[in-house]
């Protein structure tokens, strides 16, 4: 079900050792948008997913920026209930210049993920320059640690979970925290 995949085992792995539920689920089909997948969950509410309790969606994207006429990219991860917001996210990560959406086309070369698989768990995750995580969202969960939070593994696969968990867990990961990878909440 599941391809070898380093980061998510370390995830996992972390999870288990701090008694943290998670489950991998396997949706009956592709979602690409946050927009499909609320609606895959709304869908199927009464069967496949309400074992889960409150499902929540984390919509994730690449942001580019120029910085010291360097291209960079930043995983954004976002409660999916709310708009992205590029302006806060522009002040928020200090830059002065207007911030784009990476085109689909290049997506899938930068971080080996197609559209609808965009997050941490990408197997080519070196490529992005740092991961942002929305502090409201992280914040809600913390909060609120019985909601269950859709984390995309593929676009047919996820991983339900608390997201302050797996943010912690993130952070655990060696390397996750140098200068390349900053997990940061801002």
């Amino acid at each position: 079900m599941v391809q070898q995949n380093p980061i998510l085992e370390s995830v996992i792995s972390n999870l288990r050792s701090r008694r943290r539920k998670y489950h991998i689920v396997e949706h009956r089909e592709e979602t690409k948008t946050v927009e499909e997948k609320k609606r895959l969950l709304r869908n199927h509410k009464h069967d496949d997913y309400r074992q889960y309790g409150q499902v929540e969606i984390v919509g994730g994207y690449i942001l580019s920026y120029t910085r010291e006429k360097n291209l960079k990219n930043i995983l954004c991860l976002y409660d999916g209930r709310n708009e992205r917001d590029n302006d806060k996210l522009r002040f928020e990560l200090g830059l002065v210049r207007n911030v784009d959406l990476m085109p689909c086309q290049d997506i899938e070369g930068l971080i080996g993920s197609e559209i609808g698989a965009v997050s941490p768990f990408t197997t080519k995750i070196d490529s992005v320059n740092g991961i942002y995580f929305d502090r409201r969202m992280i914040d809600e969960a913390r909060q609120n640690p019985s909601l269950t939070w859709d984390m995309t593994i593929s676009t047919k696969l996820s991983l339900f979970a608390n997201v302050a968990d797996v943010y912690f867990a993130l952070k655990q990961i060696p390397g996750f925290d140098s200068k390349t990878h900053i997990v940061r909440v801002t």
